[in-house]
């Protein structure tokens, strides 16, 4: 009995050693593999230490260049690459300083206020809130691939809360450090006014899409984002309107509306056809007023103003001296407002890019369409006033719509509406219409100037038509010269025989009768002179 049950017990050890050791194995293979990425996390964080502001400021655009690539492509291994990456990158929360103390007692540096309007730490947040917000991190191999990441940025905000002692919701970009401390753990607790950033509504749509938290367009129908559904003038009419691509006709249905004051309109996507990047916008196939989905423009309080404009509920917009920080003085003076004006700086750099353009260079005609897109809204902004006061401007304006009409990528209708716009420009020259005697010479001008553009025109066709008729005339001689006579044709030519010798005969003494009679006539002349 023994000698029977030994085998069986050898057996059974070695399959429990066999099955160590591969445990042994397993944990040896996940030991080097969290060694390797705590490796490659340094060395990313290292790379953005010893970066210069010029060079960070390309790591941050090519990151949210490679994200676009990932999402497009759905590579969610190069996401979470990428999510390391950001991570690495990321500074910890930091607490909000006193406007009026920063203001008046400490003059920021000319770095730091550079490093402010680019908003880099800003652009980082937003790319870990959206990569967090797309993978399951409730997934073993997901978290895993997301280490040491994930852990990093945990013992920032921990680090933070517990040497402030409040939350991180009240650091600078409060909002965006809270969703990722509840994406990271889900269930923390969070304020009120955040919670609807992190948990899904129930299900109140009877179409087929799941209602998530997240803006969607799964199966050809619109669905707006949690925060945007809890708005009081927000709705779900039931009623769906077909949608389609300003751009390339892709059509989306919607029933989401914003009522108010009795006017209703559809809400759309804010970013259009953002999917295919077509640079289309989704327009009502019945004609009706939409809405795109902004939060910002949605919000409204029960004051009935817009939240972020709202100085009793502290918007975003009002600034700490209870402005507006588009227009308080004080806040422009501290480099705190990013301008929206244009300046004579921004037209040069544009009009010398242009002038010194390669000729080999090609531009297509998506790019033509941006650049003249450009050129009108510079137009409409120096036409409302919102352009630098620099005297300089105008004559840097002139010169880059001067530019701009010589460019042959444009196409005929193009220049002739900067050529209108640079005839605008002249006859609102500084000084132009300070006293009578130069308005009337302004509008001699113009006049001269109308007439000028209208017979340069009518020169223009006359010469496009005398180019197709030479054209005609071209392949006319050309056909003429391609033509080859027959070989029969012409009675024989030169073919030998008794016509061909007395048709060479006859033309010979033709030739010698009129040289004898040139001779005589010589001779006859000679004689009259002589006889004289």
């Amino acid at each position: 009995m023994p000698t029977s049950l030994q085998p069986c017990c050898t057996a059974s050890a070695l399959e429990a050693r066999g099955e160590n050791n591969d445990n042994n194995n397993n944990k040896n293979n996940n030991n080097d593999s969290n060694k390797k990425a705590v490796r490659r996390f340094h060395r990313d964080s290292l790379v953005w230490s010893s970066a210069a502001a010029a060079e960070r400021v390309a790591l941050v655009e090519d990151l949210e260049r490679r994200f676009a690539e990932a999402l497009a492509t759905q590579s969610w291994g190069l996401l979470c690459s990428l999510i390391r990456e950001t991570a690495a990158a990321l500074a910890g929360p930091k607490r909000k300083a006193l406007l009026e103390t920063a203001a008046e007692q400490l003059p920021m540096p000319e770095d730091a206020r550079e490093r402010l309007q680019a908003n880099l730490q800003g652009r980082l947040r937003k790319l870990m809130c959206r990569g967090l917000s797309i993978l399951d991190l409730s997934d073993g191999d997901t978290a895993a691939q997301l280490e040491p990441a994930l852990s990093f940025v945990l013992h920032e905000i921990q680090k933070f809360e517990g040497s402030h002692g409040f939350s991180v919701a009240e650091a600078c970009g409060g909002k965006t450090w809270a969703r990722i401390l509840v994406l990271i753990c889900p269930g923390t607790c969070t304020p009120r006014s955040l919670q609807d950033l992190s948990s899904p509504e129930p299900s109140s749509n009877n179409n087929n899409n799941k209602l998530t938290g997240f803006r969607s367009t799964e199966g050809g129908f619109y669905t707006p984002n949690s925060r945007t559904r809890s708005l009081q003038f927000v709705r779900d009419t039931g009623e769906k309107s077909i949608l389609n691509c300003s751009k390339c006709g892709h059509e989306l249905l919607s029933s989401w509306v914003f009522e108010r004051k009795g006017r209703k309109t559809i809400l759309v996507p804010a970013k259009g056809h953002a999917l295919k990047r077509c640079g289309g916008l989704y327009i009502s196939r019945a004609g009706l007023a939409c809405q795109r989905d902004s939060y910002t423009t949605l919000d409204f309080c029960h004051h009935a103003r817009a939240r972020q404009l709202c100085k009793e509920c502290g918007g975003a917009g009002i600034c700490s001296h209870k402005k507006r920080r588009a227009s308080c003085s004080i806040c422009k003076a501290a480099g705190l407002v990013k301008r929206q004006e244009y300046q004579a700086e921004d037209l040069y750099k544009l009009n010398e890019a242009i002038f010194n353009l390669p000729e080999e260079d090609t531009i297509d005609v998506e790019t033509t369409e941006k650049l003249f897109k450009a050129l009108n809204k510079l137009k409409k902004a120096v036409a409302a006033g919102k352009c630098d006061s620099d005297p300089n401007f105008y004559y840097d304006y002139v010169g880059l719509l001067s530019t701009m009409q010589n460019q042959h990528f444009f196409s005929a209708k193009q220049t002739k509406t900067i050529l209108e716009w640079l005839n605008e420009a002249i006859k609102a020259a500084p000084g132009a219409g300070a006293s009578q005697e130069s308005a009337k010479g302004g509008s001699k001008s113009s006049a001269s100037t109308a007439k000028d553009l209208a017979r340069l025109e009518a020169d223009n066709a006359k010469m496009l038509k005398e180019i197709e008729q030479l054209r005609e005339l071209s392949s006319a001689i050309q056909t003429i010269q391609a033509f080859k006579m027959p070989k029969g044709f012409g009675g024989g030519g030169g073919g030998g025989g008794k016509g061909g010798d007395s048709h060479a005969a006859a033309t010979e003494g033709g030739e010698q009768t009129s040289k004898s009679k040139r001779r005589r006539g010589r001779g006859g002349g000679g004689g009259g002179g002589s006889g004289a």
